[in-house]
């Protein structure tokens, strides 16, 4: 479930844990209010809560007081004051943030403007319990037993109709050896018919088994084997046409086919490598996954990249990254590999990063999902 919550310079907004629910608050990202803000200006987010020694401190003060007033019981719970992060204008405007709340806090801005705090509610677990993916993400597991049933019966619908491709061939079988008996009836009419033409076939001419037998005189005869040796002879095969030194083979020449483009939401998305593990698992809004890059700028200039075996971990679908990333990201499965085509508007805008991304750069991402948790 989406949270959110606007900070107000100088102004405590408190967080208040839903009543009755079992549920903690996960903090994510937060962002500056304005857009004008101006370049290298300051704001800074802080927070207040009760910590552990607050409340031991407290605990210990009331054990010394127990005869005090309660006025002065409950001035000894002091909430802690901590920095949660500082936005920049012009080079950082948005900060990814993990903070994980079950109790009341409070929040603040110090600066120009405002600012924009976003997260999601999650689940409360007990100490024994464990996480599961179904209980937060949905029971894909219903999916495949479907699937499974689907192809259960599609396989009953083949034998039944394999049953009745029998049933045809065996009728065809019968028409068939009708078809034999009448063609015999045919051939013993052929015979008394040649039988009665043979008695008035001229001399030289005879026939024998339905076939007519003329002979020949030796001038007909040889020229009769000069024609089967004309037809006989074989055709002149061409001969292959001579390549040019140097020239390239024509299976060389073809051009390897192109990945498949894919237009989504204003940018596009070439899917380079697609894996054949048919079980490797899918990434979905909600999931955390783990990534391989290299970014680059239209002029194919390397502003950011993983190295070796390092990765970059992230939830998709939350804010936690640009987001061209949440969208071209979507779908892949562990293996994949695309390139993406992110426009300014779904990167870092027309501000850009001071020094790194110029403003208004669209960007070129080669990504590879290594893991889906």
């Amino acid at each position: 479930m989406f949270w959110g919550a606007r900070l107000e310079p100088g102004v405590w907004t408190p967080y208040v844990p839903p009543p009755d629910v079992d549920v903690r608050l996960h903090v994510s990202q937060a962002t500056a209010a304005s857009d004008a803000l101006e370049d290298g200006a300051r704001v800074v987010i802080k927070m207040r809560c009760e910590t552990d020694d607050a409340v031991l401190r407290a605990a210990a003060g009331a054990d010394d007081d127990d005869d005090d007033d309660d006025s002065s019981t409950d001035d000894s719970f002091e909430r802690e004051e901590y920095r949660v992060c500082a936005l920049i204008g012009g080079r950082v405007e948005t900060c990814g943030l993990d903070l994980v709340l079950d109790e009341y806090a409070e929040f603040t801005v110090e600066g120009a403007c405002g600012a924009h705090l976003t997260g999601y509610y999650m689940p409360e677990y007990g100490e024994g319990d464990e996480l599961d993916e179904d209980d937060v993400y949905g029971d894909e597991g219903d999916s495949d037993s479907d699937e499974e049933e689907e192809m259960m019966t599609t396989g009953d619908d083949d034998e039944s109709d394999s049953e009745d491709d029998d049933s045809e061939d065996d009728d065809s079988e019968d028409d068939d050896s009708e078809d034999d008996d009448s063609e015999d009836d045919d051939s013993e009419d052929d015979d008394s018919e040649s039988e009665s033409e043979s008695e008035s076939e001229p001399e030289g001419v005879t026939r024998k088994g339905g076939v007519k037998i003329v002979e020949m005189t030796e001038d007909e005869s040889a020229r009769s084997a000069k024609k089967r040796e004309a037809e006989t002879k074989p055709a002149k095969t061409p001969e292959p046409k001579k390549r040019a030194v140097g020239a390239k083979p024509e299976s060389a020449s073809k051009k390897p086919e192109t990945p498949k483009r894919v237009h989504k939401n204003g940018m596009e998305i070439i899917n380079t490598f697609a894996t054949k593990n048919t079980s490797a698992k899918v990434a979905a809004g909600g999931k955390k996954v783990a990534m391989k890059y290299i970014g680059k700028l239209p002029s194919g200039k390397i502003f950011d990249q993983t190295k070796g075996s390092a990765t970059f971990k992230f939830r998709l679908g939350v804010g936690e990254v640009i987001k061209g990333w949440d969208v071209g990201v979507e779908g892949m499965r562990e293996g994949d590999k695309r390139t993406l085509i992110i426009p300014s508007a779904m990167g870092y805008g027309k501000k850009g990063i001071k020094g790194v991304i110029p403003g208004g750069s669209a960007l070129h991402f080669d990504v590879e999902l290594v893991k889906v948790f």
